[in-house]
């Protein structure tokens, strides 16, 4: 608290991050100042995918809400088939993830794979079909940023602190099983495409804007 009160100006990435700091810490409005993560679209070759991946990455813990995503492919699996579900991560909740997994008889369906080096897991999303991240609250999440630079569809909970508009077919309710499952079976063949238009060198200007203003030079 005391860092945050005797700075002059904070950097946020996510508006939720902002409101925390102005309600919860006291932080006065007026030296917050948003700027959202870059979409590093330089990384990504834009090949189309190959197969009918649907992809999460990310940690395995309980607000990433992973078992709605597998509760959801489970119910339309035959509708996409043969589209197959991918859980890049670890965490503590791997467990039960697989346990749900046989539960529902997903075992040839659903594949768990640890976290992968930086390099492959953007091969996957330049491989993958539609990326979902369906967690119950989040800031701004680097996978789906990764996957919007890719030129992948995403799903998105409508909690996703993302800080543009992303499409009401994009999106869904955190607690809706259906919801999602109707969502996966449109964006697996024609989800719309997010075109980036915030990079690192509209982060860089909007840094050095702000260390100019401090500075007041």
């Amino acid at each position: 608290r005391w860092v945050l009160r005797k700075s002059d100006r904070i950097i946020v990435t996510a508006s939720i991050t902002e409101k925390i700091y102005r309600e919860y810490y006291g932080i006065p409005r007026e030296k917050l100042v948003l700027v959202p993560n870059p979409i590093p679209v330089q990384h990504f070759s834009k090949v189309s995918p190959t197969g009918r991946i649907v992809l999460f990455a990310g940690r395995f813990v309980a607000y990433k809400n992973i078992p709605l995503l597998i509760e959801a492919f489970s119910e339309v699996r035959e509708k996409i088939a043969p589209a197959r579900l991918l859980l890049v991560g670890e965490g503590p909740e791997k467990k039960n993830y697989e346990s749900q997994i046989i539960k529902h008889g997903l075992e040839n369906h659903v594949k768990i794979v640890d976290t992968v080096p930086h390099g492959e897991l953007t091969h996957l999303i330049e491989q993958t079909a539609v990326c979902v991240a369906p967690a119950w609250t989040e800031y701004s999440p680097n996978f789906i940023l990764e996957c919007i630079a890719a030129g992948r569809p995403i799903l998105v909970s409508r909690e996703h602190g993302l800080n543009f508009r992303v499409p009401d077919s994009s999106t869904f309710a955190p607690r809706s099983r259906e919801e999602l499952a109707n969502k996966l079976v449109g964006a697996i063949d024609s989800a719309p495409i997010i075109v980036p238009e915030w990079g690192w060198k509209e982060v860089i200007a909007e840094n050095i804007k702000i260390i100019k203003e401090v500075c007041e030079f």
